[in-house]
């Protein structure tokens, strides 16, 4: 048999097992309903070249093997090995994505992950070598599975993928990056607007908000002429119901995209359909994985960019890719984010090919992912912490113990990213006031939320509703109509959804924001509260949680409570950092808090 003869089998081995993987994942996008087109090509493209590279190599190693040794092989035994091994490879590689990621849920080398990892290695080895000993029934299987008419399907079947791997690929290449001009016709005389999330940005860590350390000097000057709402709070603690309900004006649980396997429905009207319809041209550039158009939240944008990079496919829940998670490495090579500083670049770029009034949204994400530079970093810590430690203290449970190093280090780091994007949005601030449009643009800054330094046991966000994570900063700058002021009153970052409207006189809305003019106008303010919330997959351990303010009063309502996180209560003016629970110690303000929160969510 010759050499070509038997690494042709190898491939064409690899290409089959690429053809079922893919296809299971494929199946998996399509049953969630969450999914772009191109990712349907890259699912097939990516498990092609993989398997075709591992039975590749494992052709390679047998040819070397049957030298060295002088063992002759017929090509039925070759096949049957093949077989076998794409038998246990598909089922193996699933289950220890599952166990990673839903049962085991921490990093590749630690022990508990090491010992379930080779006890599932084992047990597969023992299975795959006693089928290659004694698989009498799967050498049937084999024999039927290589008929003719069932080879000629198989190569059918991997002629039209490819076909289709190929169409796709010089279609998407051609396309991507491609800006477009989609100029309507409009009264060029109406402000823009510009809305611009700072994500994962606190507002206690900006020194426009009283921090000690010099974050952000350029928001603080840009400020100056602008409201600055020192109490605003987020409608949750992640990216995609925060953002929901500044798109939509309603609470989470009013429109329901809460979860990481939900999605925002067509059927909620978003602010850009609205101004969509009031001859706007309305683009966004995105570069968080939850706020892709597949989630919904493209309704209304003429153009919307949310390719995170251009081989974004790997980045599913379904993937063996999601493996890398758990692997000691930065996984930062295959995520592709957008830097802020690229986001600018785009901005302007879909600036020079569209006419105003425009409404354009951006998130900056340089500080969700710590991105700094060495030098700005040094303005902030002269300490060195390896990453292994930081991804330790990330993957900590609550209350586990983590060095105060180890914390200083972490928060310096995102002090440091919230300066590097300062800086990007001074580059942004003086492009637009050079173009002549900075004044004729509402200019809307806020936050989806903040994150965690163990103030509770923890890091990052999404698992609380703790100050920490929803205390944002909110900056409306339009001094034709806004005076400049500081405002103290608690507010909903969803309101900038009625604000918008308010300021464009356009029609209000049946939903649960109210518009800040009346209270920067004359103070003038009907709420009385604020409202956030958290759905939790229970399955996965999570908690549902709803935190309401009334004035200096904060309750949390836990609904599956945890040891750890109990519901709460705070005065806010007496304990700003929620140390001290008065929840069971204050029960007439507890059942008062209680009753409104139960009105508000009725």
């Amino acid at each position: 048999m010759a050499l070509m003869k038997r690494l042709g089998l190898a491939i064409f081995t690899g290409m089959l097992v690429g053809l079922v993987a893919g296809t299971l994942e494929v199946a998996y996008k399509i049953f969630t309903l969450v999914f772009e087109w191109y990712e349907i090509y890259q699912i097939y493209l990516f498990a092609f070249i993989l398997f075709v590279f591992i039975f590749l190599i494992i052709g390679l190693f047998l040819e070397l093997l049957f030298r060295l040794v002088k063992i002759p092989v017929s090509r039925n035994k070759l096949a049957f090995f093949y077989f076998v091994t794409s038998l246990y490879l598909l089922p193996f590689i699933y289950l220890s994505i599952s166990l990673n990621l839903l049962w085991i849920r921490s990093a590749l080398l630690a022990p508990k992950s090491i010992l379930i990892n080779l006890s599932v290695v084992v047990i597969f080895g023992i299975l795959y070598f006693l089928t290659l000993i004694k698989g009498k029934a799967i050498a049937r299987l084999l024999n039927f599975l290589g008929s003719k008419k069932i080879n000629v399907i198989a190569k059918n079947l991997l002629f039209f993928i490819i076909f289709f791997i190929s169409v796709s690929l010089v279609t998407d290449v051609y396309s991507f990056q491609q800006w477009s001009k989609t100029a309507q016709p409009s009264d060029e005389n109406s402000p823009n607007v510009l809305l611009i999330t700072l994500d994962t940005v606190r507002a206690d860590h900006l020194s426009l908000y009283g921090y000690d350390k010099n974050t952000s000097p350029v928001l603080a000057e840009f400020a100056k002429d602008a409201v600055v709402f020192e109490n605003a709070v987020s409608a949750g603690s992640w990216s995609m119901p925060s953002h929901a309900s500044m798109f939509t004006g309603n609470y989470p649980s009013n429109h329901n995209a809460v979860k990481t396997h939900q999605k925002l429905d067509s059927s909620q009207l978003t602010l850009a359909e609205i101004l969509k319809e009031r001859k706007y041209n309305t683009g966004a550039i995105i570069t968080g994985a939850f706020l892709t158009g597949k989630f919904g939240f493209s309704q209304g944008f003429i153009t919307y960019r949310d390719r995170l990079d251009f081989l974004t496919a790997p980045a599913s829940s379904f993937s063996l890719l999601e493996l890398l998670k758990f692997l000691p490495v930065d996984s930062a090579y295959f995520d592709g984010l957008i830097t802020d500083e690229q986001m600018n670049q785009d901005f302007l770029s879909w600036l020079d090919k569209n006419q105003a009034p425009f409404f354009f949204f951006m998130q900056y994400f340089n500080v969700h992912e710590f991105r700094s530079t060495p030098e700005i970093l040094k303005q902030f810590t002269g300490e060195t912490i390896s990453f292994s430690e930081v991804q330790a203290a990330f993957a900590t449970s609550r209350y586990e113990p983590v060095d105060k190093e180890v914390v200083e280090y972490m928060e310096a780091l995102y002090d440091a990213a919230i300066f590097f994007q300062d800086q990007q949005l001074q580059s942004l601030f003086q492009n637009l006031e050079q173009r002549g449009i900075l004044d004729n643009t509402i200019v809307i800054i806020t936050a989806d939320h903040g994150d965690e330094f163990y103030e509770h046991g923890l890091f990052s966000h999404g698992q609380t509703l703790y100050e920490e994570v929803i205390h944002v900063p909110l900056i409306i700058r339009y001094p034709k109509e806004l005076k400049p002021q500081r405002i103290s009153t608690p507010v909903e970052t969803m309101n900038v959804f009625s604000t918008v409207l308010d300021l464009l006189n356009a029609e209000q809305q049946d939903v649960d924001s109210i518009s800040f003019l009346p209270l920067i106008q004359n103070g003038s303010y009907n709420r009385e509260y604020v409202l956030s919330e958290l759905h939790g997959r229970e399955y996965f351990g999570e908690t549902n949680q709803k935190s309401l303010r009334q004035g200096n009063w904060k309750l949390i309502e836990v609904y599956t409570e945890k040891e750890t996180l109990p519901p709460s209560l705070f005065n806010l003016d007496k304990d700003p950092e929620e140390q001290e629970n008065l929840y069971d110690s204050n029960e007439e303000k507890r059942k008062e808090m209680q009753a409104l929160l139960n009105d508000v969510i009725s």
